[in-house]
This record gives C-alpha cells, structure tokens and sequence, in this order.
C-alpha cells in the first residue's frame, strides 16, 4: 500500500511535520500511527516514526516519575532510554509540527519533546498525567471522561482505511478465490480485562460458526496474539476445511484483504479496536457476546449499534448498510486544522 513520507532525513523546508513515538507493535502503535498518516496525507506532512524502548532500570517508572525526572536528573529523558538522543532530536523540517503517541509509556516522552520544540502535543488513550501537558488527548466516549484538551471518538483509531482495505483486498484476491461466497470475516480476539472469556462462550462460538459454515457461508478466520491456541484448535477441528481458511500466525496478518473480500464480518467483542476496524470496511459487523462485559463497554456497543456499523450476534449472519466509521480521519481533520496550518 502506498505509504506517508517517512523520515529521518531532515528537510529545512517549512513543510509540516508529524513525529510519532512508538513503543512496541501492538493496538497502541496502531493507533498512533494511525493517526499520524492519516495526519500525513491530509496535510502533505513529514511523517517521521521514533520508535523509543526504555532502559532495564527506567521501565518501571511511572509516567508522573518520568515526567518529574526532568526536573531533577541532568540528560532526561535520554538517560533512561536506548538511543535516547535519536528520540528525542530535533524535528525534522521547520514547519508546524505535532509530536503525538498513544498511552502511558509515551506520554511523558510527547510532552518533553514537545515542549523542547513548540511542537503540539497529542496524545491517544490515558496519558496518566495532567491532561493541561498536551494541546489534545484522544479518549473513547465510552471512558466517559471529558475536558478542555479531550476529543472523544466512537471507538479507537487505527490503521485500517477504505483505500489501504481495497487495495489489499486486489493484492491477495487470488489466494482466496478457491472459498465461494459468500463470505463471513471472523475476527477472533482473546481474554481482556473487560471480559471473561469462558469455555462455555468457546462451545458457542465454535457451534455458531459451524452453524453458519453448515449455512452456505465461507468462513476466513484471523485469530489476535491473544487468541487461545486451544480455541483455535477446536474451530479446525469443528470446521469443514474446504469451506474456510484459518491463519495460521505466518507472515503479516491479511486481515485488512479479508474485509475487502468478505460480505459480513463477525468480530469477538473483547477488543474496540476490532470492532472499530470492523465498522471501517462499511461491511454488517456481528459482535459475539462473551460473559462477564464490564459497563464502560456496554456503553461502547450502545454507542456503535446505534451508529448502524455493528449488530449483536444472533445466530445468523444479516445485511445492512451504514456510513464507514472513520474516526481516524475525522481526529487527523480537527488536529491538522489546529497545528499544522
């Protein structure tokens, strides 16, 4: 897919800037950066990723502790981290810029080099610091937290966009081409804080897919890094393997291709960010109930069942249509409009 300009090389021209710090490779960094290449091709901007790992000693700190560290311990915040000068250099162009990162790990770090360069600061998710540190922290509604800094979405952010799902979808078209239609996505997430994910919710998973497999429906299963081993085992073993395709952990997950060659899509609810993802493709998404789900996520399958994307899961699979949910787009519009103009 085509992709933002990345940096490092410096350009001294006043064209805006975007750094994103990174830790990792999970739905953090997916939200970042996300956003910040939505940030990118909104606004012709500079995309510099800084991926930052801390020091054996630092990694326990806090965000406050790392935050009041620069106020008392000479070379911080690069003393605690590996290659701390890259991280922390200057920015690359000298045009508008915004420094953002999602999380904790990151928000100490945003908030230093911002200031250091009258960046803007941004930051997605829970910084656990003071929210007055940056010009705009990204919370889900469904936190229920608001301020003079908060934008709220309907969901997380992510990477997944209408164009990049297409063009992946045209990319690995043939290598599904053997599964008829039509065709369920099932989006298999794992255990959560905000869930239990019980034995019993594995028996009715596994039987509702065989139930919807045994109604004419090809399935295209994409298990998470938190999926259980055991889980899937018990869908390969219950599932006609001529009629579906399971991943198997090899090689960058093809999920985005399978929203586009799907016609529904049925996604575990134990993670927003999937859903989120889900309710891009504009495709009916199927949330799969599990035990024990927390309030603040009942208030998110509120807000996005009464958006139109997602349905609960019923026993069959249903058609509807609905306005894609581009949260992501529509954060990078408000913050570029902001500081990168």
């Amino acid at each position: 897919m085509t992709q933002p300009d990345f940096g490092p090389m410096a350009d001294p021209s006043d064209r805006a800037a975007v750094v994103c710090l990174t830790l990792g490779d999970g739905g953090t960094r997916a939200q970042a950066l996300g956003l910040a290449e939505a940030l990118a091709r909104r606004f012709d901007a500079l995309l510099e990723e800084r991926r930052f790992a801390f020091r054996r000693w630092s990694r326990r700190l806090s965000a406050r502790a790392w935050h009041g560290a620069a106020r008392v311990v000479p070379g911080w915040p690069e003393l605690g981290l590996a290659e701390g000068a890259r991280v922390m250099a200057p920015l690359p162009t000298g045009g508008p810029a915004i420094v953002l990162g999602a999380g904790r790990h990151a928000a100490p770090l945003v908030a230093a080099l911002s200031r250091r360069t009258a960046a803007a600061a941004v930051m997605i998710l829970d910084p656990e610091l003071p929210h007055a540190l940056f010009d705009a922290v990204i919370l889900p509604a469904h936190d229920g937290v608001t301020g003079p800094s908060v934008l709220t979405t309907l969901g997380s952010l992510g990477r997944v966009t209408q164009e990049n799902i297409t063009e992946a979808a045209g990319v690995q078209a043939a290598r599904f081409a053997h599964l008829p239609g039509p065709r369920l996505a099932v989006l298999l997430g794992g255990p959560a804080r905000e869930f239990t994910w019980t034995g019993a919710d594995t028996g009715r998973l596994v039987a509702s897919l065989a139930a919807v497999q045994g109604a004419g429906w090809s399935l295209l299963v994409t298990p998470s890094p938190r999926s259980d081993p055991a889980v899937i085992a018990q869908l390969r073993a219950a599932l006609s393997a001529s009629g579906c395709w399971i991943w198997d952990g090899q090689g960058t997950n093809p999920y985005p291709a399978l929203l586009g060659l799907a016609d529904a899509v049925l996604v575990t609810e134990d993670s927003v960010n999937m859903v989120s993802e889900a309710a891009t493709s504009g495709l009916p998404v199927h949330a799969f109930r599990l035990t024990g789900r927390v309030a603040k996520m009942d208030r998110f399958y509120q807000a996005i069942e009464a958006q139109g994307a997602v349905r609960g899961f019923q026993g069959t699979i249903g058609r509807w249509s609905y306005p894609p949910l581009d949260e992501t787009a529509r954060i990078a519009a408000i913050l570029g409009s902001r500081h990168l103009r």
